[in-house]
Order: structure tokens, then sequence, then C-alpha cells
């Protein structure tokens, strides 16, 4: 039976330096659950039991220091985020486990160091967590790397296998990367595409593109489209500017200019080339369009500041004054 909260005996407890009850009514400020939110009352809780080495209490504080959901003139530096996670991670939380991974694994507050990454990781990854298999994986493959080793690198492949059998699609999709290229791993094209399909079917967005391509250059087009389509739900500028290719030709669906239009314009808000340069030719000519110069214009740069080769031939030539606009 679950025992029913004292606000005024777990407040006492607290006071008189129980940490177990600061901790409690730290997370209950927090939350508000039986007692009033206050995230200033949860901050003070949360540093008053980790001064007393509760390990989550530890961690939590780490993560306010990190991400400062509170007062500003509370004194807190995101560094110490560090010093926290440590004496967390020193008490055996797996959690500060992992936050310290990923710190050294993006040299965030430190110096990127792949290797005391995966010393953080690894204990997490042991205990079972996709994404910390993964990480050490990828810690592994880019510790080597920066050694100059070329070879095969079976303990990171296996920790890839190991997240990958999780549905995990990021491990998935470099397993592909991995076995297409043959970069830590034997070359084994059959293998490479097993994975990738794996990913795709596991929403990994540029496993789903990736997969679109290859259907495509095989002529199999209707599984082509299911792929770009997806990919393009997910936002994947390149299948977005496809699907809108599609959709101006007839390709596999049925035509439809408005359609194109609409995406092709999607395409270039995500910063998509093809997109812009196809726009901007659309706006010069008054295909499927109102003619309009400053459009043309304004999509071409886009295009050329993106380096695509024909938008900066096509403004040399034509807008040679050309400006942005909006």
């Amino acid at each position: 039976m679950k025992k029913t909260f004292d606000f005024e005996e777990t407040l006492k407890r607290a006071e008189s330096g129980d940490r177990d009850a600061q901790f409690e009514l730290a997370v209950r400020c927090e939350t508000g659950d039986g007692v009033k939110r206050s995230p200033d009352g949860a901050l003070r809780w949360f540093r008053r039991a980790a001064e007393q080495g509760h390990d989550r209490a530890q961690f939590r504080l780490g993560l306010y220091c990190e991400n400062a959901p509170h007062s500003e003139n509370d004194g807190l530096d995101p560094k110490e985020s560090i010093r926290w996670f440590a004496l967390s991670a020193a008490r055996g939380n797996l959690d500060a486990h992992f936050a310290l991974g990923v710190y050294y694994y993006s040299g965030k507050h430190v110096e990127r160091n792949y290797d005391e990454a995966a010393r953080w990781f690894r204990p997490v990854a042991a205990k079972g967590d996709a994404a910390s298999r993964f990480l050490l994986a990828e810690c592994l493959r880019l510790a080597a790397r920066g050694r100059g080793e070329t070879g095969e690198i079976p303990e990171a492949i296996g920790w890839y296998e190991l997240a990958a059998a999780q549905g995990h699609a990021d491990a998935q999709y470099r397993l592909f990367k991995c076995c297409d290229r043959g970069d830590g791993a034997p070359r084994d094209p059959e293998k490479a595409e097993a994975w990738l399909l794996a990913a795709a079917e596991g929403n990994h967005t540029c496993a789903a593109f990736e997969l679109a391509e290859r259907y495509a250059k095989r002529g199999r087009g209707e599984e082509a489209v299911k792929w770009y389509e997806k990919a393009a739900g997910q936002r994947h500028p390149g299948a977005i500017c496809e699907m809108a290719r599609r959709y101006a030709k007839g390709d596999g669906v049925e035509k439809n200019e408005a359609k194109a239009l609409e995406l092709f314009k999607s395409a270039a808000s995500l910063m998509n080339v093809d997109a812009a340069f196809e726009l901007g030719c659309r706006y010069d000519r008054g295909e499927g369009v109102e003619k309009n110069e400053k459009k043309a214009c304004y999509y071409l740069e886009r295009a050329a500041r993106g380096g695509h080769g024909g938008a900066r031939v096509l403004l040399a030539i034509f807008y040679p004054g050309c400006l942005t606009v909006g």
C-alpha cells in the first residue's frame, strides 16, 4: 500500500538533514505534487540533498546547472553541471554517466575526447541502453580514426549491432554505411541494404531518402515514390524537392503543378539549392507562376549562395545587379 505523503513530517525530516526527505521535497516542489509548485524551492532542496551525497539529487542539480529553468540570480554556472554529474556518477548513477559521455562526445564545457566519452558510456551500454551502445560505438570508431587506424573496428561494430538489434535507427543506418563502404567492417552490399531498409522502416529520414534514391536508379518507381514520400513527410529537403519534380512531370504520381510549386517552396525554405534554382527559373520564365524578375532574382541568389553553379551563371548573365528581396 502506498504511503500517504505527510508534508509536515517530511519537512521536519528534511530540515533535520535527512537527504532522502530533502530529495522528495525537491521533486514535489518541482512538480507541484502535494505541495505548492516552486522551482526555487526545488533547487534549494536538490542542492541540500546533493551536498550530502544523494546521487539522484546531484544529477538533478547538474541538470539545473545546465538548463537553468529557474531564477537568473541563483548563482548557478552551467559548467558546474560537470562537477555534479561527476559526483553522481562516482556513486553509480548511470544517468550521470550518460550525461558526462555526451559532454565529452560533443565537446560541450570540456575538450572533446572520444576515449573519455567511451569510458562514461560503457557502463550504461553494458546495462543494455540502446542510445549508449550507439554512442559508445561512435566513440570507438571516431577514436580509432583519430589515431589514424584504417582497418576494421570489431568492438565498435559489435556495439552498433547490439543497438541496431534493439531497433536503434541511427545504429542501423551507421551499419549500412559501414557495410556499404567497408568502413570498419567487411564490405557487404547485401547486408548493407538490409540495414538500410531496417533504418528506413525505423523512421530514419536519411535512410528513407537513400533507399528511395536506390530504387529510383533501379527503375523501381513505385517503391521509390513510397520512400521519397516518407522522407518528404519527415522534412528531408532533397526528398521534398524530388517529389516536387515528380508532381511537375507526373512521374509516378498524378501531375499537379500547384502541388509541385508548394513543394519546391517548402524545399527551398529548408535551404535546398536545387529547389531554389527551380523556383528562380520558373519565376524568370513565368512557368506555372506569374513572371516576376524580383522573385527570380531572389531564388537564384539563394541557390547561388548555396553553391549552385547554374544559378551563378544565370545571375551573371541575366541579373548582374541582383539584390536580395523579401
